[in-house]
């Protein structure tokens, strides 16, 4: 029984699939007499596009959408071509201009037609689509084009862009689909081909048939049944069963052996460092922030053990002689994420890996990554205002945020984060708490302003009504890009709402050009490190630059200088009082108050942060 899985464009080119790569290594292990290819038809648009092109491209989703939904639908381009313009405009730095629409489609629809060729459809009796972030319009396309060459084959779509009930419509808006995975794919892939085999009577409760497939699409043929262990349950809100892998450790490792032949054909290779992904989870431990839907294709937490991750990375290491690496997870355990950069550690390795992290760890934790081989880090600050950081339910405080922008900071990390502005009930004053303590946060990494997106079943959808949402409706993009008769079939995955939100882009409007302003500011300076401190044995100085230009030096000397490192982790007040008791309460209180007035330490809820951070220059400090 042949299958073949296919990563539609548009992933990073200089990745491969880990949905394919994953789910080729767990269907070879359980099931034999399968032959499975993969295949990553992005890698031939990239070339074709230019690998810059294709890269700008494939940062902006809606960009990225257009141009296949163009192709699905003729009748939409010119509105798709206004998406397209629009979306990358918005996010050009330099506001240079779009690359042309129509040459893109071009581009687009030849890859398409080449990878068409190259492939033997009629001896395919399953074609997997993996429909992720940016994913959607080009796995339609491909669909339909593999449905009218071989009528007979069954194709399955699977991915977050489907999960969480979003399924039956896709199914009904597009009739060259014949089923959906809903959730996570190895048990549900799985039990979908045991299925078209003949060797199993009923669908798997994560797979939606299109009406009249339940009993099975015309190629039967004959295969293996397997029976791992797994979790079938349906979510509290009544939402799609899932089947999912209990034991993350039992998962094998991706393969990724198609990727390095596809890459190795192209007619030019780039000389670009290729990046592995990896999982070390599957969920979110917190769970619980109001804005977010990541967690639409499992239920629950899972990691794998930290030997057992480092183990995955140093063969897949060794196989692909490759050195650079990105952890796919929504965050890593809490308890675990050090352990896991201990056991990268060992390996003696110059890794260079990706990841992404709540802001939870402290500054020892932060040094271990650093020495595991973290290099690249997105924390979930999302906001610079206690009170709206609880009503996003972040479980965080502002201290916190600080303190892992600082850390990053202090151990070469470089680090992404999003401030999310204009969410549904925030107020003016949580807005100029924000733009108050932008001045603490301003010495690190600069903070990216992303007003609020409403996605499917997010808290914020689930209960629009907490949160002053009067209506709900589909994202007015996709009107670019579908007809109505199908936009009026499909449960958008991103939505628009009715409630205040010409307040919200009042209230932030000012703070989003104030990002913008520090953004600028810090690339005109040149320097990575704004706020640093020197050791002098018994005193230590610090040179702070602010965003106008102007450099000031401090010098703290003697309890001053004590005092200041021993605050350089988040600490309580009573703590220091307790470590420096020769200190009266009022001295140290009038000394930090100081300190936070020149932006040199943060304070919050009787928790103070030194937030300059060691010389980069210095020894021995990492």
């Amino acid at each position: 029984m042949s299958i073949l899985l296919i990563a539609p464009p548009w992933p990073l080119f200089n990745r491969p699939s880990i949905q394919i790569g994953a789910l080729k290594a767990w269907l070879e292990r359980g099931m034999a007499g399968l032959k499975i290819d993969t295949r990553h038809p992005y890698l031939d648009l990239a070339y074709r596009l230019g690998y810059l092109e294709y890269h700008r491209i494939s940062q902006s989703s809606w960009a990225a959408e257009s141009v296949f939904g163009a192709l699905l639908f003729p009748e939409m381009a010119d509105r798709a071509e206004r998406l397209f313009r629009t979306s990358l405009k918005r996010r050009s730095e330099g506001g240079g201009e779009p690359p042309d629409f129509s040459l893109v489609c071009t581009r687009a629809r030849e890859a398409t037609e080449a990878f068409l060729d190259s492939v033997d459809l009629a001896s395919v009796a399953m074609v997997g689509l993996s429909a992720c972030l940016n994913q959607f319009t080009a796995g339609l396309y491909l669909a339909r084009h593999i449905k009218e060459l071989s009528p007979d084959t069954a194709i399955v779509m699977g991915g977050s862009s489907v999960s969480g009930g979003i399924g039956k419509g896709v199914l009904e808006a597009f009739s060259f689909l014949d089923f959906i995975i809903d959730g996570e794919g190895e048990l549900p892939l799985q039990g979908l081909i045991e299925f078209l085999a003949g060797r199993r009577t009923a669908l798997p409760e994560a797979v939606v048939a299109r009406d009249g497939l339940e009993k099975g699409p015309k190629r039967v043929e004959s295969g293996p049944k397997a029976e791992p262990e797994a979790e079938d349950g349906r979510d509290p809100d009544g939402c799609t069963k899932k089947l999912q892998i209990k034991d993350l450790d039992t998962l094998p490792v991706p393969d990724y052996d198609g990727y390095f032949r596809e890459f190795s054909q192209l007619p030019s290779p780039p000389a670009l460092s290729i990046t592995l992904p990896v999982e070390a989870s599957r969920g979110c431990w917190w769970g619980r922030c109001s804005f977010c839907n990541l967690n639409l294709q499992w239920r629950g937490y899972r990691a794998k053990g930290a030997r057992r991750i480092a183990k995955e990375i140093d063969y897949l290491s060794q196989r692909y002689q490759l050195l650079d690496f990105a952890l796919m997870d929504n965050c890593l355990p809490p308890k675990g994420a050090a352990e896991i950069f201990r056991h990268l550690e060992e390996t003696g390795k110059d890794l260079c890996l990706f990841c992404e992290l709540r802001a939870v760890h402290g500054q020892d934790e932060y040094r271990q990554f650093r020495r595991g081989g973290l290099r690249y880090l997105q924390v979930g600050i999302e906001a610079l205002s206690s009170s709206l950081l609880k009503r996003l339910n972040k479980g965080a405080t502002v201290i916190d945020n600080l303190a892992a922008l600082r850390h990053a900071a202090e151990n070469g990390i470089e680090i992404g984060a999003n401030l999310i502005t204009r969410f549904p009930g925030s107020t003016e004053e949580e807005a100029a708490e924000t733009a108050a303590n932008l001045d603490f946060a301003w010495p690190f990494a600069p903070l990216k302003a992303v007003p609020f997106w409403l996605g499917r079943m997010s808290p914020v959808f689930c209960h629009p009504g907490r949160f002053g949402i009067k209506a709900l409706f589909p994202a007015r993009q996709y009107g670019h890009i579908f007809p109505k008769e199908i936009l009026d079939r499909l449960q958008p995955l991103i939505l628009d709402w009715r409630g205040d939100r010409m307040r919200q882009k009042r209230i932030w409007r000012s703070i989003e050009r104030r990002i913008e302003h520090l953004y600028r500011a810090r690339k005109e300076h040149h320097a990575s490190s704004l706020l640093t401190w020197r050791e002098g044995g018994d005193f230590i100085t610090i040179k702070q630059r602010l965003p106008d230009g102007q450099v000031l030096n401090h010098r703290l000397a003697g309890p001053s200088r004590q005092i200041y490192l021993a605050a350089t982790d988040t600490t309580h007040e009573e703590e220091l009082l307790s470590r420096f008791p020769g200190i009266s309460r009022e001295k140290l209180r009038a000394f930090l108050s100081d300190l936070v007035k020149k932006r040199l330490m943060f304070r919050e809820a009787g928790r103070v942060l030194a937030l300059a951070t060691r010389d980069p220059l210095a020894r021995d400090h990492v």
